[in-house]
This record gives structure tokens, C-alpha cells and sequence, in this order.
């Protein structure tokens, strides 16, 4: 016999008890920590289920939200969607809770909190991105694999929480056995006994709880998944008993039919349908239940206020128990079938129109077809008359066992205005109307013919095309009909059809009337019609052909086209029309040859002309010598038009490219920038010339090339201003041969082409000249000299502008005695340095000079003689500091060098070759020699007295005033900081 978990736990408490006898006191105290690890137990598979309940909720959010997406928006997946996020929440909170008392879980779980509100947050988005932009909106945020990574996050994050729950759990077990081990040895037999009754009683526990469990959590997950599939779906799904009731019903059916499960479940159909409904869907059901198979089948089940087709698979199955159950699948297919009944009608009636030639040819079969297709009892058609002021009926048909003698007596040689009974209403609504029942309409006049012949139900419909009614259908029905809006649908597709075979045969009636105005339009056309077979043989011409050419209308017929149009001829002997069919249409200029001889321009357009499947040459001709003569003179004018656009365009090219380049110009900061600026314009701007831009030295006695193009460099040298008749005029100078004895000098190298020199002149300053050479003899025109004074001007004033800016700067940056920079100079630039320097780990030294007995200069020649010794000290140091170095005037007497990368004794050697040049100066003032000058100076350098601009410059101070105390005309270094 199989124990039960219920019988094994027994027998072991009863052993306990037994032994509990003997060893009580421990046995208590060792089922205490049983229980609280079987506590624990229960509390690692809650932790367990709701880790769990977090990954679904997560999983259920994201299928919902992707099947709102996928179903195009269906709101049905928006519950699974909240109903996700709400699992995902809960459980999470709920873990956080289970886990309190573990701080390392809990930074699990605030991360996995963190990952829920952002995979939710992310969810969100997704859906109102796909309801503001759409799919591929939304679908371009799953591309990302952001959602991904999270989803990934998390299950990780599950996983290690799981694997420590485990461990946990494992060690406690392990602790208890250990407690077991050490009171077996405690206690003896008795101890180990009860222990490992309890311990076996636990195994059980534990055993059931993890297979309940396990259980417990498929079942979940399958009643998950089963919900989320059948609630998401687009189709209706139930579960039916035996006698009809139902017991299931999932959200899309409560949602079709506006109900509840709480409304519907243990209701039959009898209880909320129709009972002709209800009693058709019952049959249904009792035939598949009775056959054990599954049908699919169509029902009518009305959904809301309208009737509904419904394709049902319908399947009958038995519970674990026996009981007999049916199980429906049921999906909307209304449009559908009406799609498909409308597309047959459509299709028929096509057969019908086909090879018909009028409507009252058609009209009886077409009558028949709509009453016994529709299942109406009398069908008419009513047509407009030609002045649209009323309908006449052109046929009418009926069954044969539905007589309507009186009906038709009324109706024979009845016509309706607009507005006026049924087809009155139908002509001016231009859309269907419907009458349930004629005899109680006092708008239908026929109402008591119609109640004696047993008419009720009647609709009409308009047969129209383009917006225009060109008829009315009516249909009866000798039973009361309520609206069908599917049959009025597919009235309008045929009215519709109807309306385009009318339109067609108007179309075809007006085409004949058309091909006799059309011969009467040839006869009278003021060109040449030709027609002609392959052969080119004539077989018809118009009067203005017999005029024109001066023949009769027989001459012509006999003869070809190559009597009268030789070039045409020509054209189809070289290549016969058969060849040239596909081709066609095709305009030829040819010339025309009348009866005397004389010749005359025509424009020939040929096509193909088919008549009773047999192919001719129709040839429009028209005489085009006024034409002509006006192309010519058209031509003329056209020909100097062009010339004067591409001036234009020009000139408008050059302008911008002006405009473009003195905006350059005068954005430019330095002339090495404005020489780039011009080099580029020039070149664009005098295409197919060479030249260059050369400018006057300070000096201003050599003129030297700053920009050329067009030539090689090599080419390109300075020359003296007297070269140049330009710069010696004043004033722009052309020479239009290269041999000419009034060439500019400066050209002799070039090539013997024309030249042009313009001087850049501005604010009454010569500053240079541009010089323009051709490459192609006849390029240098005269809009080309008159661009290039324009040029020269701006060029001339861009240079202006530019040395008088580096001007003001350098007075501004400079001692303008001595020539040296100055003290604010000084300032800008010493910083700079001293970081250059600090960077590369490169030395800075600083020298402080200052004229020795420089008053006694002042008081004894005055001041100006001061001015000599200063002028000639700033002189000899501007000769001998290295370009990198800095020398400015400090204040007074007193000048100051900056010497980068220069160690303290490399600048010590050097201050003692100044103060030696300083030595040998003999000055003189006004023809008297001013003395011995000699100076006094201080060094210091960054790595022995910075680490600032400050302290090397305080320092160096230092030094020189040391140096003047000791004696002056010597140098000294500063003392370095750890002296």
C-alpha cells in the first residue's frame, strides 16, 4: 500500500513522542528549529513565486503592447498590457518586502524595481509613439535593443536572487544537520532517533510543499497564457454545457456584444438573442454534440443593433470528469461576405452588359436579373428625358406568378418630375431610397394600385455617372421590407455600372456624330489632308489640297506622293512606312510642288491611319513660308537675345563674386588672410586670363607679387615701380599687342598677348597694381577692363584698410621711441609664454637693463640727448634679441627682455655681450660727443625665481638695483628662492 504524505507524517510524530519520553527537553528544542526552517522554506518558495510573477508581468506587458501595435490598435491588448505592468509592480514590491532582512538582495531588488518602472516607462512610450506616428515609428524604438537589455537585466537579476535564496536555504539545512550531528553525540541514541524522525518529516514537508509548488505555478502559468491568448485574440471564443449554458466567454465576446461574464455565464441563447436565432444556434450545437465531430459553419448572430455572419468552428469535448462541454471560435466575416456577394452581382451583371448596344436592348434581361438575384417581385428602369424634365419608364419585369394587371395599367405612360414618387425621390436625392411599405407612403402615388396588386416593400436607386443621373431603378416586393443597407450598397454598385454602360453608349453616339462633323471639318480645313497607302499611292485629299497644289480632286487622285512631295518620297524609298509604323507619328519639313511648278516650305505630320483593318498614311501639310520667313528674323533676334543673357549672366556672376570677395576682404585681419582671398576670387573671377597682384614695398622702391594665377611662379618676380606705365600714370594702361614699345617692362617674360595693368590707389596712396594677361588671344575684352578698375579699387581698398589696421596695432603694441615693444605688449605676451614653457618643460629668463647716470644725459644736453642714448640702446636691441625673444621698453630708462628656452647661464653670457656693445657706443648731439654710456642688468629666470611672470620680474628688479649699488655697468643674478 502507497503512504500518503499524511500517514508518513503521523507515524513519524508518533515516534517522536515515544522517544520525546526520554529526551523531551532537547526534542522540543529541536522541533523548534525544525519548524523555523520549515518557515523558511516557505518563505524562500513566496520570494521564489514572486520573482516569478515579476519576469510575467514584465513578458505580459511587453505582448501587450505589441499586439496593440500589431493588430493596428486594437484596444483589447491595452488590458493585458496594464494588467502586466500592475504584476510587474506588485510582485516586485512584494520581494521587497520577502527580502528586508538581506541587504545584498535588497540591491537586487531595487535595481529590479528600477528595471520594471523603466521597462514599463519604455512600454509606454512605445505605445503612444505608435498612436501619435505609427508603426514604423514605434517599431524603429525597438530596434534600439534597449527593451532587449533590460528584459536581460532582469533576468539575470532573478537568476542570482534565486541561486541566493537557494543558498541560503541550503545553509540552513546544513546548519540544522550540523545541530543534529552534535546532539546525537549529546544525547546519545535518543537525541539522534528523534532527529532523524524529524529530519525525515521535514524531507517530507518540504518535499510536498516544493510538488504543490511547482504545481501550483504551471497551472498559473498555463491559466496565464490561455487568458492572454484568448482575451487578446480577434475572434470570439465560449464554452457552452450541455444544455447551452455558458460557463465561458472571453473579453473580445463580451466587448463585441456589450455584455459581461457576469451577465452571460449560465445564460443560454434563449436568454439574451432573438429565438430564431437562438433556436437555429441551439440546432447547431445539439448536431455537433450528438456527432462528437467539429463543424464549421456560418450563423447569423445580430451584433448591437445590425445582423451579423459569423464563421463559427465549433467543437465538442468532455472534462476530466465526464461532463460534456462545446467549445466555439467564432470570427466577424459580415464584410466580407457582403464584399464577396456584391463582387458576384458586379461580375453578372458585367456578363449581362457585355455585347449589348443600347440599354433598351439590355433592358429586359437586365430587369430580370435584378429581381430574381435580389429576390424582388417587380423591377422597373426609368430614364431621363433628352430635356431632363421628367422620367419615363422603358421597361419593367416580374414573376410570372405575381400578377400585376392593375399595378401596370396605372404605370403604363406615367412619368415622374424631379422630386415627384419614388423615382422622383431616388432623381433628386442621387442615392437610394427605401420604402417599407408603398400603401402607407402617401408620397407613393401608385399606393392603391399597389395595395390592390399586393405591392409592399419597394427601394430604389439611381443609375448615375460622373455626378449625373442618367435613370432610376425601382424595385417592389410584395412583402413589407425593412432597410437593408447591404442591399442598398449593392443597388448603388449597380447603378454605378448601369451608369458607365449609359455613359459608354453616349459616348459611342456622340463618336458617330463626331465622324461627320469631322468629314465636314476636312472639307473646310485651311491645310493639306492627304491620305495615302503604303505605296504612296493618293486615295483621298481635301479641297484646300486641290487649291493649293492648283489640280482637281481627280488630278490628284491620280497621282503619287512623289509627284507633288519628292522629299517625303525619298524618305519612304530609303525606308518603306511598313518599317517605319511603330515610329509614326512623325513631323517632316518638306516642300510642295504645284501644277505650274512652282515650289512652296511645308510641314508635313504624318501618322497611321487603319480603316477596315487595312493601314494608310494620313498627312496634315501646312504652308509654312510666313513661318519660315518669321523663324528666320525670330532667329536674329534670339541670337543677339542670347548674347545679351550671357552678358548678363555674367555680369551678375561677377557680381556676386565681387560683392563675395570684398566681404572676404574686409572680414580679413592680416594681409597674409586677404592676399589668400584674393588669390581664390581673381581666379574665378577672370577665367582664362593670367595676372597677378604685386604691392609696393615699405621702402618703395620694389613692387613685389603677393597673389598671381594662371602662370607659373617662376614667372612671378618683383620689380621697380618705373617698370610700370600704370604706376608711373597713375592710372590704368592697356596694350593690346606683346611686341608694342609701350609693354610695361615688368612684362617683357610673358607671353606677347595683350596685357592690362590697373594701379591700387587709396586715400591718395599708391599701394600696388593688378595685372591682367591673356592666355588666348581676344579674352581681355572691354567688360573685362571695366571689371577689373572695379576690382582694383576694392582690392586697393581692402590693402588700405589692412596695412593702416596692422598700423594702429603695432603703435598700440610699441614704444614709438625706441621702437620696442612696450609695457602693455609686454603684459599680453609673458603670460603666454611662461605657460608655453611650463607645458613643454622647456626654461624662460628674464634680463632688466637700465641706462647707468642717465639724469646727468638731461642735464647736461637736455632732454632730447636722453632720447639719442635711449633710441640708441632700443636700436641695438632690436638687432641682437633672437625673433623669439621679447624687448620692450619697461619704463623710463629701464628696458626689459623676455628670452624663451634660454637657460640662466646662456642669458647671463648674453647680457654681458650687451652691456659690452653698450660700452663701445659713442654717441653724439649735435656734433658733440655725449660720453661713456654704459648699463646696469639684473637676470633671472623661471626654474631659479618663479614660479610667476611677477616673481622673475621682481626678481630681475632686484638684480639690477644690486647691480647699481655695487657699482653699476655690471651684471647680476638674482639670488634663487632657497637662498
Amino acid at each position: 500500500m502507497k503512504w500518503s504524505i499524511e500517514n508518513k507524517v503521523a507515524v513519524g510524530f508518533a515516534c517522536a513522542l515515544v522517544i520525546g519520553a526520554v529526551v523531551a527537553a532537547f526534542s522540543y528544542r529541536t522541533n523548534q528549529l525544525s519548524l523555523r526552517s520549515s518557515e523558511r522554506v516557505a518563505h524562500t518558495y513566496q520570494v521564489l513565486r514572486a520573482l516569478e510573477n515579476t519576469l510575467v508581468g514584465v513578458f505580459q506587458t511587453e505582448s501587450g503592447a505589441r499586439g496593440y501595435a500589431l493588430t493596428g490598435g486594437q484596444r483589447r491588448f491595452l488590458d493585458g498590457f496594464e494588467a502586466g505592468k500592475l504584476l510587474a509592480r506588485n510582485s516586485a514590491n512584494q520581494v521587497a518586502v520577502l527580502t528586508e532582512d538581506n541587504p545584498i538582495q535588497q540591491d537586487r531588488v531595487r535595481r529590479l524595481q528600477e528595471l520594471v518602472t523603466a521597462k514599463s516607462r519604455r512600454l509606454d512610450g512605445f505605445v503612444r509613439t505608435f498612436d501619435r506616428e505609427g508603426f514604423a515609428a514605434a517599431a524603429a524604438i525597438t530596434k534600439t535593443g534597449v527593451g532587449k537589455r533590460m528584459t536581460d537585466e532582469m533576468s539575470r537579476i532573478v537568476a542570482q536572487m534565486v541561486e541566493t535564496e537557494e543558498t541560503l536555504l541550503t545553509e540552513r539545512s546544513e546548519a540544522l544537520a550540523a545541530e543534529g550531528r552534535l546532539t546525537s553525540i549529546l544525547w546519545a541514541t535518543g537525541g539522534v532517533l528523534t532527529l532523524l524522525l524529524f529530519g525525515l518529516i521535514y524531507a517530507f514537508v518540504r518535499w510536498d510543499i516544493k510538488q504543490r509548488s511547482q504545481v501550483e505555478t504551471a497551472l498559473r502559468d498555463s491559466q496565464l497564457q490561455f487568458e492572454s491568448f484568448m482575451n487578446n485574440g480577434p475572434a470570439q471564443a465560449f464554452i457552452k454545457d450541455e444544455q447551452g449554458r455558458y460557463i465561458y466567454i472571453n473579453r473580445t465576446l463580451e466587448r463585441t456584444f456589450n455584455t459581461t461574464q457576469a451577465e452571460l455565464l449560465g445564460r443560454t441563447d434563449f436568454e439574451w438573442l432573438p429565438e430564431e436565432v437562438a433556436r437555429q444556434v441551439r440546432t447547431n450545437d445539439e448536431a455537433i454534440i450528438a456527432s462528437g465531430n467539429s463543424r464549421e459553419l456560418l450563423e447569423m448572430v445580430p451584433a448591437g443593433s445590425k445582423n451579423h455572419e459569423w464563421l463559427v468552428f465549433k467543437f465538442p469535448f468532455k472534462t476530466s470528469g465526464g461532463q460534456q462541454l462545446l467549445g466555439g471560435i467564432a470570427i466577424d466575416v459580415t464584410e466580407q461576405r457582403r464584399t464577396e456577394r456584391r463582387l458576384a452581382v458586379q461580375h453578372q451583371l458585367s456578363e449581362i452588359l457585355v455585347g449589348a448596344t443600347s440599354l433598351e436592348t439590355v433592358a429586359p434581361a437586365l430587369l430580370r436579373f435584378l429581381v430574381e438575384g435580389l429576390e424582388w417581385d417587380l423591377a422597373e428602369l426609368w430614364l431621363v428625358n433628352g430635356q431632363a424634365e421628367a422620367l419615363y419608364l422603358l421597361d419593367s419585369w416580374h414573376k410570372f406568378n405575381v400578377p400585376l394587371a392593375h399595378f401596370d395599367s396605372v404605370t403604363d405612360g406615367l412619368t415622374f418630375e424631379w422630386g415627384q414618387g419614388l423615382p422622383g425621390q431616388v432623381w433628386a436625392a442621387g442615392r437610394p431610397v427605401w420604402m417599407s411599405d408603398v400603401t402607407e407612403d402617401k408620397s407613393f402615388v401608385r399606393a392603391i394600385s399597389a395595395r390592390f396588386d399586393g405591392l409592399h416593400g419597394a427601394f430604389g436607386f439611381p443609375i448615375t455617372e460622373g455626378g449625373t443621373v442618367w435613370g432610376v431603378m425601382t424595385l417592389f416586393s410584395r412583402q413589407i421590407q425593412t432597410p437593408d443597407e447591404e442591399m442598398m450598397a449593392t443597388a448603388s454598385s449597380v447603378g454605378n455600372q448601369l451608369g458607365q454602360f449609359v455613359e459608354r453608349q453616349r459616348v459611342q453616339q456622340a463618336l458617330q456624330a463626331s465622324e461627320q462633323r469631322f468629314r465636314t471639318l476636312v472639307e473646310q480645313a485651311t491645310d493639306t489632308i492627304l491620305v495615302y497607302d503604303l505605296e504612296g499611292r493618293l486615295i483621298d485629299v481635301n479641297q484646300h489640297a486641290c487649291r493649293s497644289l492648283g489640280y482637281s480632286r481627280e488630278e490628284l487622285l491620280a497621282l503619287r506622293v512623289a509627284d507633288i512631295d519628292s522629299i517625303v518620297q525619298k524618305t519612304a524609298d530609303e525606308q518603306p512606312w511598313s518599317s517605319q509604323i511603330d515610329q509614326l507619328p512623325l513631323t517632316v519639313e518638306s516642300v510642295h510642288r504645284r501644277k505650274d511648278g512652282s515650289t512652296f516650305p511645308v510641314e508635313n505630320r504624318i501618322s497611321l491611319l487603319e480603316l477596315a483593318e487595312e493601314a494608310f498614311i494620313l498627312a496634315l501639310v501646312r504652308d509654312v513660308s510666313d513661318r519660315k520667313q518669321a523663324e528666320a528674323q525670330l532667329q536674329q533676334t534670339n541670337d543677339r537675345m542670347s548674347v545679351t543673357v550671357k552678358k548678363l549672366e555674367r555680369r551678375t556672376k561677377e557680381m556676386a563674386l565681387t560683392g563675395q570677395m570684398s566681404q572676404l576682404l574686409q572680414a580679413c585681419l592680416k594681409l597674409d588672410e586677404a592676399t589668400g582671398v584674393m588669390g581664390h576670387s581673381l581666379a574665378a573671377l577672370f577665367t582664362g586670363l593670367a595676372g597677378e597682384v604685386a604691392l609696393v614695398r615699405e621702402s618703395g622702391n620694389l613692387v613685389e607679387p603677393v597673389v598671381h594665377w594662371g602662370e607659373p611662379a617662376e614667372s612671378v618676380i618683383a620689380f621697380e615701380p618705373r617698370t610700370c606705365w600704370a604706376l608711373r600714370r597713375g592710372q590704368m594702361h592697356f596694350v593690346e599687342e606683346g611686341n608694342s614699345p609701350l609693354r610695361c617692362q615688368h612684362l617683357q617674360n610673358c607671353l606677347p598677348a595683350a596685357a592690362l595693368c590697373v594701379p591700387l590707389t587709396a586715400q591718395g596712396e599708391t599701394l600696388g597694381v593688378l595685372t591682367l594677361r591673356e592666355l588666348q588671344p581676344g579674352s581681355l575684352e572691354e567688360d573685362e577692363q571695366k571689371l577689373a578698375l572695379v576690382v582694383a579699387e576694392q582690392i586697393a581698398l581692402a590693402v588700405a584698410n589692412l596695412k593702416l589696421r596692422e598700423k594702429l596695432r603695432d603703435q598700440s603694441l610699441r614704444d614709438p621711441l625706441t621702437g620696442l615693444f612696450n609695457r602693455r605688449y609686454l603684459e599680453e605676451t609673458i603670460e603666454r609664454e611662461l605657460y608655453r614653457v611650463q607645458r613643454s618643460g622647456s626654461v624662460l629668463s628674464v634680463l632688466m637693463l637700465d641706462v647707468d647716470h642717465f639724469k646727468s644725459f638731461n642735464d647736461r644736453f637736455g632732454h632730447d640727448a636722453g632720447d639719442v642714448v635711449l633710441q640708441a640702446i632700443g636700436n641695438l636691441l632690436l638687432k641682437q634679441v633672437r625673433n623669439s625673444d621679447i624687448a620692450c621698453r619697461f619704463g623710463g630708462e629701464e628696458f626689459l627682455i623676455v628670452l624663451p628656452d634660454a637657460t640662466l647661464q646662456t642669458t647671463v653670457e648674453r647680457a654681458e655681450l650687451l652691456r659690452l656693445q653698450v660700452e663701445q657706443l659713442h654717441l653724439l648731439y649735435r656734433g658733440e660727443p655725449l660720453g661713456p654710456v654704459t648699463i646696469s642688468i639684473g637676470a633671472a629666470s623661471l626654474d631659479e625665481h618663479g614660479p610667476t611672470s611677477q616673481t622673475i620680474i621682481q626678481a630681475a628688479d632686484e638684480a639690477l638695483y644690486a647691480a647699481k649699488r655695487g657699482g653699476r655697468n655690471r651684471v647680476l643674478v638674482a639670488p634663487t628662492r632657497r637662498s
